[in-house]
């Protein structure tokens, strides 16, 4: 029997570190892995090995981590580089010294330390757009520390360069856009277009362009060249709300046919306001407005005085004379009004001010038997109230003092004892005895304003009439 002698080999493994090399670590002669500090380097919260950089300001400390120089004083910025404090200055030698001269006023380095619709330029926080940088017929929007440009409506093209917007041909239309005036007036408005003779077509208000006396048909060589469109209140829709009247006035060349190539403008007027704009658009589609001509009426101004019968400003007069007390409303083919609140003022000795109401706050008399209702004179512009001459027992001297509601047009009449203000008597239905309101046929429009306003003052004497007494006993 044979015997085999088997012989065992013992293979030993040693486990040697994985060294990551590519993030800046190195093997040493005993297999460990380290980050060679003394060369410089340090690891960073990254875990890569990266070298301090000593020459910028910063200092590799013990136990191995890469700051800013505290020996030099330096701290680490917002931009993540070694310097000086705002309080201290960097001497000859690197070495950070407290400031002598002051610090520099507090600024932007970046764009995100600024507002959304600034940048940063030299410190300061500026719009972008300020610097132009738009084509000339661009617009610019500060948005996002940018200057955003972009073409006005019918161009198109680099709004960047500066010719770069370019106007679209099929916005030109085939007729030349008329100069237009618009006239704000008592009962309407009026445009007045200065349009090309040879012009052939229509105008018209919009949604009316059936109604004759909203449209106007042009004819070349008959009509002249400024052609005075006129719409009254209360016909082609035009009414007026505070006081603001507008429409939207539609040119076409076409008689029947509305085409891309109508031009519609939205026409406006304001009677209680000082603005006047004129932007003019581009044609329409679909009746799209193509621009806004706008004008105002004159602001409202009120005189208030005392007359005589025949409507001369006096001075003086006797008690129980008769006289007036007129309201005049200017321009009074614009506006009306209606007086409310009127009280006969005097002023006394001591300073202080009697008063007696007159009119109340809807407008009516308080007592007709010394100051009557307030009525329109024969022309319909001139509020008129009728008063025997009064004074009151410490002062003959007095004078008036209203609250007048100015109105566009003619003031909405006010009901006092059965009668509308400015003479106008309600009637009866014979049928069921209920109260109906007199239409008159001017035109009531809306209310703009309430404006104080004071008569002059008059010397009120009594009357030196002569009386005589019956002997007694007679």
């Amino acid at each position: 029997m044979r015997h085999v002698s088997q012989t065992l080999t013992y293979c030993l493994f040693f486990l040697v570190p994985v060294c990551p090399f590519e993030k800046g670590f190195v093997l040493t002669e005993d297999d460990r892995c380290v980050c060679p500090e003394e060369r410089g380097f340090y690891v960073d919260e990254n875990g890569n090995c990266q070298r301090c950089p000593v020459e910028v300001g910063f200092v590799l400390t013990e136990d191995g981590r890469c700051i800013c120089d505290p020996e030099k004083g330096y701290i680490l910025t917002h931009d993540g580089i070694c310097d000086c404090p705002i309080t201290h200055v960097k001497s000859d030698d690197g070495i950070c010294v407290i400031r002598t001269e002051p610090p520099p006023p507090a600024g932007c380095t970046i764009d995100e330390e600024c507002p959304t619709d600034k940048a940063c330029d030299r410190g300061n926080c500026v719009p972008p757009c300020g610097f132009d940088p738009c084509a000339k017929a661009a617009i610019c929007v500060n948005m996002n520390h940018r200057a955003n440009c972009t073409c006005i409506a019918g161009y198109s093209g680099d709004p960047y360069k500066e010719d770069g917007c370019k106007e679209l041909p099929f916005w030109r239309t085939d007729f030349p856009r008329p100069e237009m005036l618009v006239n704000c007036l008592a009962d309407g408005v009026q445009v007045d277009i200065n349009i090309d003779p040879a012009f052939n077509g229509v105008m018209y208000v919009k949604g009316y362009s059936k109604n004759e006396e909203c449209r106007r048909v042009m004819r070349p060589d008959v009509d002249t060249e400024t052609i005075d469109f006129k719409v009254k209140f209360n016909t082609c829709g035009l009414v007026h709300e505070n006081g603001l009247a507008r429409f939207i006035l539609v040119l076409q060349k076409h008689p029947k046919l509305v085409t891309y190539k109508a031009q519609a403008y939205h026409v406006k007027c304001t009677y209680n306001t000082g603005e006047k704009t004129i932007t003019i658009g581009f044609n329409v589609s679909m009746l799209t407005t193509a621009g806004t001509i706008a004008n105002t009426g004159p602001p409202p101004t009120c005189l208030m005085k005392i007359t005589d019968p025949d409507g001369d400003s006096i001075n003086k007069a006797e008690i129980g004379d008769l006289l007036m007390l007129r309201i005049q409303v200017e321009p009074s083919n614009i506006y009306g009004g209606y007086a409310r609140n009127c009280i006969a003022l005097t002023a006394n000795t001591d300073g202080t001010d009697n008063e007696h109401l007159v009119t109340d706050e809807h407008g009516c008399a308080t007592d007709p038997s010394i100051f009557g209702e307030w009525e329109l004179d024969e022309d319909g512009k001139i509020l008129v109230a009728i008063f025997s001459a009064f004074k009151f027992p410490a002062s003959n001297s007095i004078r008036f003092q209203c609250n007048v509601r100015v109105c566009f047009g003619r003031c909405h009449p006010v009901n006092c004892n059965g009668y509308d203000a400015f003479g106008k008597r309600r009637r009866r239905d014979v049928n069921n005895d209920a109260e109906v309101l007199y239409q008159p046929e001017a035109v009531y429009d809306g209310q703009l304003r309430e404006i104080e306003v004071q008569s002059q003052s008059i010397f009120t004497v009594e009357t030196r009439t002569e009386r005589f007494t019956a002997p007694q006993g007679k």
